[in-house]
């Protein structure tokens, strides 16, 4: 258990470069648990954003793209053959 206190403890000191009193394994990982929600809060938020955001106009163009490049394609097959 000693092992695992020493890992949590130089984890959280790594993370946020503050030395912490003693504590249980419990505590420190409320600490840490903490801290990296604190940090990871924003990213979650753009993450959500960008999830709920739908179709962008580069995506709209792109599929055009593609589905005229597929076109083209086949196209070019078809008059090979001909």
């Amino acid at each position: 258990m000693k092992v695992i206190m020493n890992l949590c403890q130089y984890i959280f000191v790594m993370a946020t470069g503050e030395m912490i009193a003693q504590g249980t394994p419990d505590e420190v990982r409320a600490i840490v648990n903490a801290a990296l929600d604190a940090k990871l809060g924003p990213i979650r938020r753009d993450l959500a954003a960008q999830v709920n955001a739908g179709p962008s106009l580069r995506d709209i163009i792109g599929g055009i793209g593609w589905i005229l490049g597929l076109a083209g394609i086949g196209l070019y097959f078809k008059g090979r053959r001909g």
